[in-house]
């Protein structure tokens, strides 16, 4: 089953994801089967629908998976007040960078 994501859809995951994180730092605990699984599920259909996205010139295969699997780990890891924020702002920047290609280029 691979759904049809918007832009709303992916500035909601990035949104989601600092929401998260900056609770997890404020020292909220998630609890796995009612907070953080949900989302797991959704980012893991988000990155394969990115797996399903053409690629071009700057857009490729290998990155095309680096964007997928950053965008499970942080998922599970925006939950973690051990996740340092250098690691965070290297993760989500790197996703959004992709996000807002995507928006421009009208892919999504």
């Amino acid at each position: 089953m691979n759904r049809q994501y918007t832009k709303e859809c992916l500035l909601k995951y990035i949104d989601d994801v600092k929401r998260k994180y900056r609770f997890a730092q404020d020292g909220y605990e998630y609890h796995f089967d009612d907070e953080i699984q949900p989302f797991l599920l959704e980012a893991d259909a988000l990155a394969s629908f990115i797996e399903s996205l053409p690629t071009d010139r700057y857009f490729n295969d290998s990155t095309r998976l680096k964007l997928s699997k950053q965008i499970t780990e942080l998922a599970m890891a925006c939950h973690k007040k051990e996740l340092k924020p250098r690691l965070y702002n290297e993760k989500i920047k790197f996703i959004n960078m992709w996000f807002n290609y995507f928006i421009n280029k009208e892919i999504i």
